[in-house]
């Protein structure tokens, strides 16, 4: 276990843990942190993403070294890593990829189609993208960890309508997350929330 989810498990408070291999090749791994005090809530996270750096844009050099993670509150399913019918080792994995087999970067506001054969990513809900957003219920707790001497960020993955992705393509990730922040969206990944946009922002 890296020093990162070593400091990590020094911040929380909570019942169980299991961990179990994500990228078994690039030494990857993912924990679950169940029954934790907020909500009994369960958080899902990488371990090993972070150490490898990635080539960041100019003025986002302090983000290069990222770990992904997911926040539940109840029905995740342990043992085989579903929530919801979702694979959320599938999604970590796809997502990780990214990073270890292309050489690319990741960042909050980046968005991602459903990894499932299936038109959305659960049968509990119409949204069918993922978007990464950095922690606000946890923010405290994840911000602050070190990876090699340098910092860590958490990155949550969240559920997404197709209209939301469109909003962000024609107006920047930038005004999206706004809209998701003021409509009180957090890493709390929740399968029936609204969207976030009005009316007249998709044509109804």
């Amino acid at each position: 276990m890296c020093d990162v989810v070593a400091d990590l498990k020094s911040r929380f408070s909570f019942q169980t843990e299991q961990h179990s291999d994500l990228i078994p090749e690039k030494n990857i791994k993912v924990h679950a942190f169940t029954g934790l005090e907020w909500g009994n809530s369960t958080l899902i996270v990488t371990e090993g993403l972070s150490s490898y750096q990635m080539k960041m844009p100019q003025g986002l050099e302090n983000k290069s070294r990222v770990e992904l993670m997911f926040l539940f509150t109840s029905d995740f399913d342990s043992e085989n890593w579903i929530y919801k019918g979702m694979d959320v080792k599938l999604v970590l994995k796809k997502i990780a990829s990214l990073i270890t087999d292309k050489d690319s970067w990741i960042g909050a506001g980046h968005t991602f189609p459903n990894v499932s054969p299936e038109p959305t990513i659960s049968i509990y809900t119409e949204m069918d993208q993922f978007m990464l957003i950095e922690p606000l219920v946890f923010k405290e707790e994840l911000s602050g960890l070190k990876n090699e001497n340098e910092d860590v960020t958490y990155l949550a993955i969240i559920p997404l309508f197709k209209k939301e992705l469109d909003y962000k393509l024609k107006n920047g990730a930038y005004s999206l997350m706004k809209r998701l922040k003021k409509n009180e969206v957090t890493e709390l990944f929740e399968m029936k929330r609204p969207i976030v946009l009005k009316r007249k922002f998709f044509g109804l």
